[in-house]
């Protein structure tokens, strides 16, 4: 018996040795898990932006914009958040007929109710000459959100964060100079106000063309002037000056921050850059075939990446700040003795505490003259 057992124990550990040094999987098979990490990978955005761009074409109601939907969803549940399909009837497509609009909408709750959204388009352009992938224009703010949910909900920040994905937002008609059709940001626009009862909106960023491998962030004139501007502080702190260029003159691109400013949002930011591949807007290789990865680098989101997260924790502290100063509190007035005679008193109602009302945000400034020529000194 005992030589018998003897023998099974050095059969076990042959096995298991056996499997120890069993050859690892290649890497580049198997990248490296990155799930827990709270540092934001630009590698990671940037393979979303390549398999986004692979679907190709991702126009609103075509089975690629229905792909792209697809990988959205599961690329989110893989990190454990719930996906909802906010499903709303669009403008008439190019053909006249009625379109359904598909947003996605995950949530990360944080110490808040209250919310900021964060936002990005998944459609692309309709082009009838070439097969537009828009790898900038439709793939690379939605790689970018990707990348930030995951790190966001490693580490949430203070404020419950709304991750969107925006449908219906390119234009309907064909070619580069259609107009936009923003019909995704404008239904959710409208959702957040008709929910009655849900915590107030206190920030919404929009993101739009991100990937350019020579990113330069337009410093929006109509986007909030305190919250903008703390991204171009995130930038200095962070070293990233050559993505938020401070020496740039203000812009006022068009985006999907257009609807909510239009819907009476006021804390609204949009980060863009307007000229792909340089130039004046849109840029050279805007609305052509050359829109590819070729032309888009992890680099580029990376640096967005960092400073967006930085900036969202800088924003998130000053709100909190304000909140903890506004927030009253109403005490029951003290107890009064009863008279001899009187009858017995109930006890007095227990002190209630007085939610919080919305807190507004100092209104942009209407005309540009007004804006610093150089950010304002870190708060």
């Amino acid at each position: 018996m005992r030589v018998r057992f003897w023998i099974s124990l050095l059969v076990f550990c042959a096995s298991a040795a056996g499997c120890r040094s069993a050859p690892a999987q290649p890497s580049g098979l198997f990248p490296a898990p990155i799930a827990a990490s709270t540092d934001f990978s630009g590698d990671a955005a940037f393979a979303h932006l390549r398999a986004l761009a692979q679907i190709g074409p991702r126009v609103t109601g075509t089975p690629g914009a229905a792909a792209a939907r697809a990988y959205i969803r599961a690329e989110l549940e893989k990190l454990g958040l719930r996906v909802e399909e906010r499903r709303v009837a669009g403008p008439p497509g190019p053909d006249g007929a009625a379109q359904e609009l598909v947003n996605l909408v995950a949530v990360i709750p944080g110490d808040s109710p209250q919310i900021f959204v964060l936002a990005a388009p998944y459609d692309t352009r309709r082009f009838e000459s070439f097969p537009f992938i828009g790898a900038n224009d439709g793939a690379s703010a939605p790689a970018l959100l990707l990348e930030l949910a995951r790190v966001i909900q490693v580490s949430p920040l203070r404020y419950t964060t709304w991750i969107v994905f925006l449908d219906g937002e390119a234009p309907r008609a064909a070619g580069a100079d259609a107009e936009p059709a923003l019909a995704g940001s404008n239904a959710l626009a409208h959702e957040l106000l008709s929910e009655s009862g849900a915590p107030p909106v206190r920030l919404v960023v929009l993101f739009q063309q991100v990937g350019d491998a020579d990113l330069h962030v337009a410093r929006d004139l109509r986007s909030h002037r305190l919250y903008r501007e703390e991204f171009w502080l995130a930038a200095a702190r962070l070293g990233r000056k050559d993505v938020f260029r401070s020496e740039d003159p203000f812009e006022s691109p068009a985006g999907s921050h257009e609807a909510f400013l239009a819907a009476g949002f006021r804390g609204v930011v949009l980060i863009t850059d307007p000229s792909y591949g340089g130039g004046e807007p849109p840029g050279a290789f805007a609305n052509s075939e050359d829109d590819t990865p070729e032309h888009c680098s992890p680099q580029s989101l990376a640096s967005l990446g960092v400073v967006t997260l930085e900036a969202l924790d800088r924003i998130g502290g000053r709100l909190a700040k304000i909140d903890r100063f506004t927030k009253p509190v109403v005490t029951a007035p003290p107890e009064m003795a009863p008279a001899a005679t009187a009858p017995a008193q109930t006890a007095p109602a227990p002190a209630v505490e007085a939610p919080a009302p919305p807190v507004l945000a100092p209104p942009a400034p209407s005309q540009e003259s007004r804006e610093p020529a150089q950010p304002p000194p870190a708060p």
